[in-house]
């Protein structure tokens, strides 16, 4: 992975692979960076739910809600919604947020 994110490092599927492949290994913090470029560089939605998921393994709450939001708002694959969904709401309780899943609609 990291060969390819330096052979193409203007595309984002290697960076995303990356992102994926060290969170995968609990390296949040490195994983947060490649799939920071990912978002950057697809302004997609999918990145971002990723990148909301190393935040979130990094322990930045915060950071992990903003980009949770933005992901659910620019629009999802259904099953990557769901899951998205569910640990932004999650988060946001654990948070300390009050709101309700059954009528808000980030």
């Amino acid at each position: 992975f990291v060969a390819a994110a330096l052979r193409t490092p203007w595309t984002p599927e290697p960076h995303r692979a990356l992102g994926q492949a060290l969170l995968a290994r609990q390296r949040a913090r490195e994983a947060a960076l490649e799939l920071a470029v990912a978002a950057g560089i697809s302004r997609g939605a999918v990145d971002l739910a990723w990148l909301g998921q190393a935040y979130e393994a990094m322990g930045a709450v915060d950071e992990a809600l903003a980009a949770y939001r933005r992901a659910l708002t620019v629009g999802l694959p259904r099953d990557i919604y769901a899951v998205t969904r569910n640990r932004f709401f999650a988060l946001e309780r654990q948070a300390g947020g009050d709101l309700d899943p059954l009528r808000t609609h980030p």
